[in-house]
Order: structure tokens, then sequence, then C-alpha cells
């Protein structure tokens, strides 16, 4: 029984010694492929940081070479975007300044127009004032009105006109007199603008009459002569009477 004891105890020993090894042997390998896992999970952790939009319909990491070219082509077109971009700012600054450069503009022609054109309204009302007649305050743009209402008016036919003067001329020649008067507005009428009343300018032309009467005008000149004794003149006569010609040929008629 001793003997078979020893041999039970001793095939024991060996089979546990053998369990050992292998369970050793196991642990190294377990060992050896989890550091292989964990460097191939940190492989892939690496590439999923840099890769991890770049996958195919099945979910499978697509090879980053394949794909340099056109990272590199998407690069260079942000690049041009942004630099587009700057061009476009930089173009609607320039415009901005532009627009702001004509509304100076637009606000220096206006003041030098109204300038220009209070210039001759002044000038035409200091002429009127010295009994200088004239219609240089008439805008240019309603002149052509103007002088359409006065023809009409006076009963002239410019097709008969001396066309050796311009037409602004002769409407000019026929005033005869002129006056300025000032117009106040209430106070409720006055405008946002400041506008306390208008000026009012009074024209009187020279009508013609082609049915008219013909006669003729004489300046009278007093003469010195004697009478008696003393040499006298005469004073207070008219300075130029106008007599009709048709009225002496019918008086001429009478006699006759």
């Amino acid at each position: 029984m001793n003997i078979i004891s020893i041999a039970i105890g001793t095939a024991a020993t060996a089979l546990a010694t053998s369990n050992t090894i292998q369970i050793q042997n196991l642990q190294k390998e377990i060992k050896s492929i989890t550091t292989s896992i964990d460097s191939i999970q940190n492989a892939i952790n690496s590439h999923n940081s840099r890769l991890f939009q770049l996958t195919n319909g099945n979910g499978q990491i697509t090879i980053a070479e394949e794909l340099i070219h056109t990272q590199t082509t998407l690069n260079n077109t942000i690049v041009l975007v942004n630099e587009h971009s700057n061009v476009l700012q930089q173009h609607r600054i320039a415009t901005k300044i532009l627009m702001s450069m004509m509304m100076i503009l637009k606000k220096e022609l206006t003041s030098f127009t109204h300038a220009v054109e209070t210039h001759f309204i002044h000038e035409s009302i200091e002429d009127i004032l010295t009994n200088k007649l004239n219609l240089r305050f008439i805008h240019q743009y309603d002149l052509p009105r103007v002088i359409k209402m006065i023809t009409k008016q006076v009963n002239i036919n410019m097709e008969e006109t001396d066309d050796s003067l311009p037409t602004f001329e002769l409407i000019n020649r026929l005033l005869i007199q002129q006056r300025i008067e000032f117009v106040p507005m209430n106070t409720k009428e006055q405008t946002a603008g400041g506008v306390i009343g208008n000026l009012l300018f009074i024209s009187f032309f020279a009508a013609a009459n082609k049915n008219q009467q013909s006669f003729s005008t004489y300046k009278l000149t007093p003469i010195p002569f004697n009478q008696g004794q003393q040499r006298l003149k005469l004073v207070q006569i008219p300075y130029i009477i106008g007599i009709s010609t048709k009225t002496m040929d019918e008086r001429r008629k009478q006699y006759m």
C-alpha cells in the first residue's frame, strides 16, 4: 500500500508540475497576445484620430494615401476662397467709400448750382431796382414756356421777326416796366424748409396791335422869340406829342 501511495503521489506531483509549466506558458502567450492587442489598439486609436471621417459605406477605414492629393486640393481651394472673400470685402469697402464720395460730390454740385442760379437772380434783382429791365431771373427750364406765353399775349409772330436777334433778346426789348414785391406767408402756411414768403416779379410788355391807327410823334423844342421889347421862351409845353395821320387827313378833306 505504501508503494502504491508513493507512486500515486509521485504521479500527482509530476502532473502538477506539468500543469504548472503549461499554465506559465499559457500566461506568457496570453501576455504576448495582450501586448499585441494593446499595440494594435493604440495604432487603431492613433489612426482613428486622423481618419475617423475617411470611412466607406461598410464602415471600414479608407487608406489615407488615397486622399492625400484630394485633401491638398481642398486646402488650396479653401485658401483661394479665403482670398476671394478678402477681395470681396475690400471691394465692399471701396464701394462704400465711392458711394460716400458720390454723395459729397452731389451735395457740392447742388450747392454750386444753387449758388450760380441765385447769383443770376441777385444780379437781375439789382438791375431791375436800378430800372435796367431784364428777364434773367427766369430759370432756363422755364424760359421756353415763358417766351411762348409772352409772344401769345403780346400778339407777336416769331416767324415774322428778325432772325439776327435771339428770341429772348426780342422779348426782353418789349419790357416797358417792372417791379418786385414780397408776398409774406401766414405762420400756418410756412413750410418745413423755413420759407417765409415769395418774391413776385411783375413785368409789363408793349403789346403789338396790327389794327392800330398810324400816328407820328414829335419832340417839341422851345425856341426863344421876341415879344415887344422882351425876348421870351415857353417852358410849360409838352415834351413829346403824337399826331394821328388819319385825323389830319380827315380834317384836310373837310377844308378842301
